[in-house]
């Protein structure tokens, strides 16, 4: 090989291995990570780490609790699920019981067989029945074994007014649903509207309102009125079957006077059908300043009548 063509063989090589070395130095160079990036970088996967671990040790402990509030039951699953929605209020139970196939739509709470939301609006766990119904697919619409929807159950519980003050609510937890206090439960109801429930529904054909009323629940009646119901004054004279006998209910409006001293009067006169209108329009049977003229005391509608001899009126609205 002559001495130019090596020469110039020599060259290439060389000029080759300088582009080689300065793309070599163009590469990216791995970052070196400082003492204080790694000890944040470890504090953080540690955190996780506990952060995760926590969530496994409480969903053992809810499973736990699930399997010992299960066994203190007789492992009756439906009687669990009951009390963990509502008296013995644990969400964190309930939910782990409908993971074991509890159901909460299944009428299977109390002589009347109701649903877990039903026992849960009885008692007046109004958060609580939310959760149920949101997390755990409670059905606010799903009636008792005799017809009757959870916000029929809610006027009939001890809750009392849960928007109130605590004095009054103790008050009708203690005294029990016919209590003044416990008359509207608009705290419990409010969660079952919220949630789909309608005030207006039916039994045997009849709206909830008439079907209370002519069960003698004028508490209930009064309890669907204050919370949204509507009384059919559109149906060509409504009547309430009460002890074998029918009773027209004539009057769709407030008289001028007060409804409560339209109801004393009523109930001195011995107007039962007049008195029902007006506890169906939201009078208070305890209304306690009845006054009849030459007395020197006031008392309730049903004192009144007794004042005035009216038996038949006295022990029918009391009851």
């Amino acid at each position: 090989m002559s001495e130019p063509v090596s020469r110039h063989l020599q060259e290439a090589v060389a000029i080759d291995a300088l582009i080689d070395l300065h793309n070599k130095s163009r590469a990216p160079v791995a970052p070196t990570i400082s003492p204080e990036d790694l000890e944040s970088a470890e504090k953080q996967l540690l955190e996780a780490v506990r952060g995760e671990y926590a969530k496994v040790g409480e969903a053992i402990r809810h499973r736990h609790a699930a399997e010992i509030f299960l066994k203190d039951r007789a492992n009756d699953i439906d009687l669990a699920v009951c009390e963990a929605g509502s008296k013995f209020f644990q969400f964190e139970v309930l939910q782990e019981l409908v993971k074991m196939g509890g159901s909460v739509n299944k009428q299977a709470c109390g002589h009347r067989g109701g649903t877990t939301v039903q026992e849960a609006a009885y008692w007046g766990v109004d958060e609580g029945l939310t959760r149920i119904i949101k997390e755990l697919g409670g059905d606010p619409s799903v009636p008792n074994k005799q017809g009757l929807p959870p916000v029929y159950v809610a006027c009939e519980g001890p809750s009392g007014d849960s928007s109130g003050d605590s004095d009054m609510a103790a008050s009708a937890k203690k005294h029990g649903p016919k209590t003044p206090q416990a008359l509207s439960h608009k705290g419990t109801i409010h969660h079952l509207k919220k949630n789909g429930a309608e005030m207006n529904q039916t039994i045997d054909g009849k709206p909830l309102v008439m079907y209370a009323a002519e069960q003698q629940q004028f508490h209930i009646t009064k309890c669907l009125l204050d919370n949204g119901a509507d009384w059919p004054w559109d149906v060509k004279s409504p009547k309430l079957r009460i002890r074998g006998k029918d009773y027209v209910m004539g009057i769709s409006a407030v008289p001028k006077n007060g409804i409560e001293a339209a109801l004393c009067t009523a109930a001195r006169n011995n107007s039962q059908s007049q008195v029902l209108s007006y506890l169906v329009l939201g009078a208070d049977i305890e209304y306690p300043w009845c006054w009849t003229p030459n007395l020197p005391w006031y008392t309730t509608p049903l004192g009144h009548a007794a004042v005035h001899r009216h038996k038949d009126f006295e022990t029918k609205s009391s009851e």
